[in-house]
């Protein structure tokens, strides 16, 4: 095989690591790259049998059957790098075969600035929602299990009303899935639908985006003013995310839209009738902030006639595990995963919920060999999670097991309710311990560093 001087220049610019052996098996390329990741000279290799020079090579394999292999993983001394390997044809006739491998440490890089181009995506996609509304339904929400199905059928229901609606859960459950849904399913879903994060705007400005303002209102503003996002969601659906970040002034301010159904722009001495519905949600426990004085108790009432519940992941039964295959699908049919890497997802809590499961996925199935998952493939930080679950446990007798598991839930729902008397009944009812009882669980705890 003859490789003209121009390719000479081309594959030698290439970054990534290239091989290219003849019809005989014969190395007759080699670039930069290959040496850099492999430590082999090209003096050492070129016009040699590669099988005699390299006896882990498949790329003879591929010579021989003209078929690919792509994605295998090889570790040369400290270096791990995925290799492709593709024959090369001319008039249907194989004539040589190619090796192309990048090194793991650059997939990492790229995985890294994947994420940072996703961030920046989904900020795009969160503009593009503005002006082009609601995105998911009801049948988007993935998920069998008996909590979720009563969140879903409880949303369709109020779906259908006019009512105000608090989509509450935990970070990473789907909540924003939900209140498109709930828009998509209602009479105003052919109407705009708005959504505005609250944590993510200060006072000041949330206020004007919320409610615009009158040309000449303040300094840096628009001349001819600006409407309010409630006016642009007229007739539709404004979404309130994550409104437990809303400041309080602010809040009062919302409430008097929910009562009056008018806004006054900022500078403006008139008010505008507005017809626009709200969808608000939180991953905190807005019962809590009443009594600590930063969420105001005649807004709650007022938005939380209609709450949606979304349960975590960890009380889901086999949600995990269906997520986990339903997202695999999307990425290729050919993926499996092994019994061991599925009983993970079953038994780990799941703190990022289904944001955290997604993140887990792309990560394995990206550094899956042969599109076979296993428990090798799990993100650094969840390694260490097994391996200090599996120590805990193997020194731990069931007793003291079930006595950690009890602390957890009891721990659980005294943040979800509070510390106070009212809180500790709430507790006791759900758990169905008498309010002593769990006075005496909550002291032994104290001992033992609750």
């Amino acid at each position: 095989m003859n490789i003209s001087d121009e390719l000479r220049l081309i594959l030698e610019s290439i970054y990534d690591a290239i091989l290219i052996i003849d019809y005989k098996g014969i190395v007759v390329f080699v670039n930069t790259g290959y040496e850099r990741v492999t430590n082999v000279k090209s003096a050492e290799i070129l016009g040699q049998p590669l099988k005699q020079i390299r006896k882990n090579s498949r790329l003879s394999e591929v010579l021989s059957t003209g078929e690919p292999i792509l994605h295998v993983r090889r570790r040369e001394f400290d270096k791990e790098y995925f290799t492709n390997l593709m024959p090369i044809k001319k008039d249907a006739e194989i004539i040589g075969a190619v090796s192309m491998s990048i090194e793991l440490t650059d997939v990492y890089e790229l995985l890294g600035k994947l994420e940072v181009s996703e961030k920046k995506i989904k900020l795009l996609e969160e503009k593009i929602s503005q002006i082009y509304g609601a995105k998911y339904h009801f049948e988007d929400i993935i998920g069998s299990s008996d909590a979720m199905k009563k969140s879903i059928e409880f949303a369709k229901k109020i779906a259908q009303k006019d009512n105000t609606v608090l989509i509450q859960g935990e970070s990473g459950t789907g909540k924003e899935l939900f209140a498109h849904s709930i828009h998509n399913a209602s009479l105003r879903k052919d109407k705009p639908f708005i959504a505005v994060n609250c944590a993510t705007l200060g006072k000041d400005l949330l206020e004007s985006e919320l409610f615009g303002y009158v040309g000449g209102a303040f300094t840096g503003g628009k001349r001819e003013g600006k409407k309010g996002l409630f006016e642009e969601a007229n007739g539709g659906t404004l979404f309130l995310d994550e409104i437990g970040e809303m400041d309080i002034s602010v809040q009062a301010k919302l409430l008097r839209v929910l009562q009056e159904q008018t806004i006054r722009p900022i500078g403006s001495n008139k008010e505008k009738k507005i017809d626009t519905r709200i969808i608000c949600a939180t991953n905190r426990s807005l019962e809590k902030m009443i009594r600590e004085g930063t969420f105001r108790e005649d807004l709650f009432f007022r938005i939380a006639v209609f709450t949606v519940e979304i349960p975590p992941l960890r009380n889901r039964d086999h949600d995990a595990l269906h997520l986990a295959r339903k997202l695999l699908e999307r990425i290729s049919h050919s993926y499996e995963m092994d019994m061991e890497f599925e009983n993970f997802l079953l038994s780990y809590e799941w703190p990022g919920n289904v944001r955290e499961l997604k993140n887990v996925i792309e990560y394995a199935s990206t550094m899956a060999d042969q599109n076979f998952i296993t428990m090798n493939y799990l993100p650094k930080y969840l390694s260490n999670v097994v391996v200090n679950r599996d120590y805990v446990m193997q020194n731990q007798t069931l007793s003291e097991m079930l006595r950690q598991k009890e602390k957890e839930i009891i721990k659980e729902r005294m943040n979800i309710h509070g510390n106070d008397l009212k809180g500790k009944k709430k507790v006791a009812e759900e758990l169905g311990i008498s309010l002593a009882t769990l006075y005496n669980k909550l002291a032994s705890f104290e001992t033992e560093k609750f």
